[in-house]
């Protein structure tokens, strides 16, 4: 099978794997560890869009589950 084959959403760039490690690993950590949560939720809003469009929904639930135990969290 050929990559023209595949549905585009599923070819990864070598750079969009990158991207989202650099987002996971480095700058949703530094924005957390400032307090910084409006910057802190808008990547993991780019991390859920981009794990939904390439089929990794485990790491979409996830990102979604501690996105709606943060927003509960600061109700109470």
């Amino acid at each position: 099978m050929s990559h023209r084959d595949v549905p585009p959403k599923i070819i990864r760039t070598g750079s969009e794997n990158k991207q989202t490690e650099m987002i996971e690993e480095r700058i949703l950590p530094y924005y957390r560890e400032l307090g910084s949560q409006y910057l802190a939720e808008r990547y993991e809003e780019i991390l859920f869009q981009y794990y939904m469009n390439y089929g990794d929904k485990d790491k979409a639930l996830l990102l979604a589950q501690n996105r709606f135990e943060s927003q509960t969290t600061s109700l109470i």
